[in-house]
């Protein structure tokens, strides 16, 4: 089942990352593990960024570990967790790659860090769905090896990435760099619990659309702008919407630039 279409491939693709590079957002105290979470069907939040064959691919997981984890129908205290600088990831397709911040993929309970996927699907990646899971070691009075998201018995739903075959609809490349020579896209405050204003910079007098859309690529809000040279600012309203990643996007009918902008609550 495809959760993402292809507007949402490009522009969650935006800030595509060097490949050991990531930045971990601040995370509310009693966010999951990771974020994102694993795909939920029932509530069709979270989810892994869909990838296409011989294209670019990158997606963050920011991880803030706990003091305690269920595990065995117990809650075991904590003071750090890890995973392999390789191989911890079981599922990838073939091309796609991690790297860790901090670079020992050792996170220290309580505080923020990050894994970057990144990498190029090669052609010998069938299209489908690549389950995925993840394994970590938390480190208590014995280390203890935990398959997530399956062995966390209060995460709902999976980890996949959707890969589309070379040349299909869903993976039209974006002539994004051609908006890029005439605007710049900024949001402040990223990640914002209510209100954010959206910066467009612009060199040039143009009409666009501008719309948000969310995670599973639903537009959620569209207008028609008459940008103007210099600076305009749009202020989005996400009070009344549950938290997520969200994308802002403006196009000219042929190109489009945008960023992704996380709501926490």
């Amino acid at each position: 089942m495809i959760k993402y279409i292809t507007l949402l491939i490009l522009v969650l693709n935006v800030a595509i990352l060097a490949a050991q590079d990531c930045m971990p957002v601040e995370l509310p105290t009693d966010t999951s593990i990771i974020v994102p979470e694993p795909y939920d069907e029932a509530t069709m939040t979270g989810g892994l960024t869909a990838a296409c064959v011989n294209l670019e691919y990158s997606q963050v997981l920011t991880l803030k570990i706990p003091e305690t984890v269920p595990f065995g129908g117990i809650d075991i205290a904590i003071d750090s967790a890890s995973i392999e600088t390789e191989g911890a990831f079981i599922g990838l397709p073939t091309g796609i790659d991690y790297s860790c911040n901090p670079p020992s993929c050792i996170f220290i309970a309580n505080e923020t860090g990050c894994i970057a996927l990144f990498g190029n699907p090669d052609n010998t990646n069938m299209p489908g769905q690549y389950e995925l899971s993840l394994a970590i070691t938390a480190y208590s009075i014995v280390p203890l090896t935990i398959n997530y998201p399956d062995d966390i018995p209060d995460v709902n739903g999976s980890y996949f990435i959707d890969v589309f075959e070379e040349g299909s609809s869903e993976c039209l490349v974006s002539n994004e760099n051609i908006l890029r020579k005439e605007f710049n896209v900024s949001n402040q405050p990223n990640p914002f619990s209510d209100y954010t204003e959206i910066r467009l910079e612009s060199i040039t007098n143009k009409e666009v659309e501008f719309y948000i859309i969310n995670s599973v690529g639903e537009k959620i809000q569209s207008q028609i702008l008459n940008v103007q040279e210099g600076m305009n600012v749009i202020t989005f309203d996400g009070s009344g919407l549950p938290a997520g990643m969200y994308a802002y996007i403006v196009s000219d009918g042929q190109n489009i630039i945008g960023d992704k902008m996380l709501l926490i609550k």
